[in-house]
């Protein structure tokens, strides 16, 4: 069941930020990725995002962890982006480890970097979401890693 939750400043004042958790953990398991990482709110399946597969240390992992917030909306409507971003440091990963396992509120640094990422995102006409790679972006990648020979 999404917990919805007010994020505060350092003065307990109200922050901008309203945010609604999203989904559960799926289990770490040698059959993760054939089986999936479950669904999204809206029914879509959640794929590795995009810091891949993080092992929270207890049996369970996370991929995108889910939220929703005043400051992400499409057409008026608020809606489901990830918390766990590229934008990210090995240390703000930790404390999502640790919010994740403790079912804490996102920091509100956390919150900004996720914010602005999927604004950037949708502002570029794009899935806040990590896309799967398809074949063509598999060989694309694959054409540019090889070195080119000069005769």
């Amino acid at each position: 069941m999404p917990s919805e939750s007010n994020h505060s400043t350092k003065n307990n004042m109200p922050s901008p930020f309203k945010s609604t958790l999203i989904g559960s953990t799926p289990k770490l398991s040698p059959t993760l990725p054939a089986r999936g990482f479950g669904k999204r709110s809206d029914g879509t399946p959640k794929g590795s995002g995009w810091l891949g597969v993080i092992d929270l240390g207890d049996g369970n992992v996370a991929t995108e962890y889910t939220t929703q917030s005043d400051a992400v909306k499409i057409n008026g409507k608020r809606v489901d982006f990830p918390t766990l971003v590229p934008t990210l440091t090995p240390d703000e990963i930790q404390a999502m480890k640790d919010v994740i396992l403790a079912k804490k509120e996102v920091p509100e640094t956390i919150m900004r970097k996720a914010i602005d990422h999927a604004k950037k995102q949708l502002g570029e006409g794009k899935s806040v979401f990590k896309q799967p790679e398809t074949m063509a972006d598999q060989f694309n990648k694959a054409i540019q890693l090889k070195p080119s020979y000069k005769k």
